[in-house]
């Protein structure tokens, strides 16, 4: 962005903890690797496994200028970001028999870096003794990793005279139920004291664990039904939508001081 290189860049007076661009700063740089083995086992079942690999050099951070009398802070190519994972994917489609398709998917997975984002160190917290802003010395799981990741999709489908009958009535045909949920771990963060001054290494805590499940039915009503084959195979659909079916409780955030979600 140009901000990240001209802001500020030709000001004549500083303030304190002012942003300067800076116009020499390096492209960024991602090596990226993935690879994939996809295979049929059956005739209703499949299989996808997927793994990537992914370094980002050159990231844009801040770097703190010790001038006099204004010190400054200017961003600079001097941060590293790196994202692994493996990803299971196992799919069943449905048969006559038993109208029943799943997919299900796991993925594993790390993201670290040495900062989330270009300001993240806007005013950094000061070395006690030295009293010179303390930036991380090695790599720490960033804001978006999330180690675990599941998703579920069970699809129940009934074709015309299909399904349970009563009384010669399929209540279900051209019917779809969708359920589908995930699960994700907690995100991590760092452990303030009370007065909001990091107490454990950058992002070392994680917050809590979510999932939650939501639910669609549809039922397709065939026009020939009512107005003979003229109508062909044009239908009217109604669909019903539950979203977070069991009611899980959301976090909107938590309490870095404990971990206690809010």
């Amino acid at each position: 962005e140009n901000n990240l290189l001209y802001d500020a860049f030709n000001t004549d007076v500083l303030r304190g903890s002012a942003m300067l661009g800076n116009p020499n700063m390096e492209a960024q740089r991602t090596n990226a690797y993935e690879i994939n083995y996809n295979n049929q086992l059956s005739d209703i079942f499949a299989l996808n496994i997927s793994a990537y690999y992914k370094d980002i050099y050159n990231q844009v951070g801040m770097v703190y200028i010790h001038a006099l009398p204004t010190p400054y802070q200017e961003y600079s190519v001097s941060e590293y970001g790196n994202s692994k994972g493996i990803e299971f994917e196992l799919r069943k489609n449905p048969l006559p028999t038993d109208h029943l398709g799943i997919t299900f998917n796991y993925t594993l997975s790390s993201v670290i870096g040495t900062s989330s984002s270009a300001d993240s160190y806007y005013q950094p917290a000061l070395e006690p003794y030295t009293k010179v802003p303390a930036y991380p010395l090695t790599e720490y799981p960033l804001s978006n990793d999330r180690t675990h990741r599941l998703n579920l999709i069970v699809d129940f489908s009934w074709g015309s005279n299909q399904g349970p009958s009563i009384g010669g009535i399929y209540p279900l045909e051209n019917a779809f139920i969708n359920l589908s949920g995930f699960f994700q771990s907690g995100a991590p963060y760092t452990k303030l004291s009370l007065s909001q001054n990091p107490k454990a290494e950058i992002n070392s805590e994680r917050g809590p664990s979510y999932w939650r499940a939501d639910l669609r039915f549809q039922k397709a009503f065939m026009l020939r039904d009512y107005f003979g084959e003229g109508a062909g195979k044009t239908s009217i659909e109604f669909f019903v939508d539950i979203n977070n079916i069991f009611n899980r409780t959301a976090m909107s955030g938590f309490y870095t001081t404990t971990g206690d979600p809010d």
